[in-house]
């Protein structure tokens, strides 16, 4: 194709691919750090706000508390479009389980909780998780300032604000590795 054909759209496509790549890196590096944040907060016993006590048990039923930091993060980092999402397993509709998504991106840090799969990687991000899939959405959010719209009583989102200052102060400390 001569320069005086292209209409810009093999440079779009390619720019495109290359974003989403380190969009997909980016996000896959947070996740991670943000799963070893957990970890290290659980494995060195800090002392956790009393709504927050089930932290101590992570990834073990906690999925939802994590995402809801895990939203805000993102959010506060550019990727306004962060979601919680909650859904419940087709096949059995008791079992609920929640996960972030950033435009159609999968970031979940607890999938490997359940233990009827026991080779599940500890953090997933996709654009495609058959695990996901084997869900069915009951509903998703956003967040919002002091998390005000996610029903949540004010002791509760002072936990919630008190215990995130930790986690943020961990994600960016180089010290914690």
């Amino acid at each position: 194709m001569s320069i005086s054909q292209y209409d810009g759209t093999a440079l779009t496509n390619r720019h495109m691919r290359h974003s989403t790549d380190t969009c997909l890196e980016e996000l896959h590096a947070i996740a991670r750090r943000f799963r070893f944040v957990m970890e290290h907060i659980r494995d060195r016993d800090i002392d956790l706000p009393s709504g927050l006590g089930i932290l101590k048990h992570f990834p073990i039923c906690c999925c939802d508390k994590t995402c809801v930091l895990l939203v805000r993060y993102l959010a506060e980092r550019g990727y306004s479009q962060a979601r919680s999402v909650n859904a419940m397993l087709i096949r059995d509709t008791t079992c609920r389980h929640e996960w972030v998504e950033v435009d159609g991106v999968i970031i979940d840090i607890t999938a490997d909780q359940f233990k009827a799969r026991p080779k599940q990687l500890p953090v997933i991000v996709s654009d495609h998780s058959t695990f996901h899939l084997s869900y069915r959405r009951a509903e998703s959010r956003q967040y919002t300032s002091g998390w005000t719209d996610w029903n949540y009583n004010e002791d509760f989102r002072r936990d919630l604000e008190e215990f995130y200052a930790v986690v943020v102060q961990l994600m960016d400390e180089p010290t914690v590795a």
